[in-house]
């Protein structure tokens, strides 16, 4: 059944997530082993997310946690699944335990601050975006909250600076989500 859980790995990281799931799925239903693979547990729960089988993903995205409580973007993911899932409080201490896990979980940050600036919360959305911001400089989503934050503040031409003074020393980014967009 290990097998089941490096074949479904190799795949995810190939990015051949229908063969990963596959095998992962094969991994998980089997009654023959004890399931301590929490990245093959985690990976698979990321498929589902991405499949909008949140249900799912959310399970095992709570059995990986459990057996590996240290690794924030696992905090990070369930907080994102239920954020979909509508359950923003639930969903905002999560990210506040994936930013104490890893304080360079700019991810986190950004969510944090989205969520802040709903509640209406703009100085505590704003430290978020600042904690964001100086992870992810190049995101755009980032950026935009970033400039939504000081344009509540009546300060545009100050997000206006920010976004051109980033456009001018934008490099690459990271390929890291499919849903990032970076200057």
């Amino acid at each position: 059944m290990e097998l089941h859980s490096l074949r479904g790995k190799f795949y995810w990281y190939q990015n051949q997530f229908d063969k990963a799931k596959e095998e992962l799925e094969f991994y998980i239903s089997s009654k023959s082993t004890k399931k301590t693979d929490h990245q093959a547990i985690f990976m698979l729960s990321t498929i589902y997310k991405d499949d909008n089988d949140l249900e799912n993903a959310l399970e095992l995205c709570e059995k990986a946690i459990n057996l590996s409580e240290k690794e924030s973007l696992y905090f990070r993911t369930k907080a994102e699944i239920l954020l979909e899932l509508e359950k923003i409080e639930e969903a905002k201490s999560l990210f506040e335990k994936a930013t104490e896990l890893n304080e360079d979980d700019g991810w986190a940050w950004y969510y944090l601050a989205k969520i802040n600036l709903n509640s209406g919360d703009i100085k505590t959305a704003k430290s978020n975006i600042c904690s964001a911001s100086t992870i992810l400089s190049e995101e755009l989503a980032v950026l935009n909250l970033y400039t939504i934050i000081l344009k509540s503040e009546n300060r545009l031409e100050e997000a206006i600076k920010l976004i051109e003074s980033n456009a001018k020393h934008s490099g690459k980014g990271s390929d890291y989500r499919k849903d990032a967009y970076h200057l």
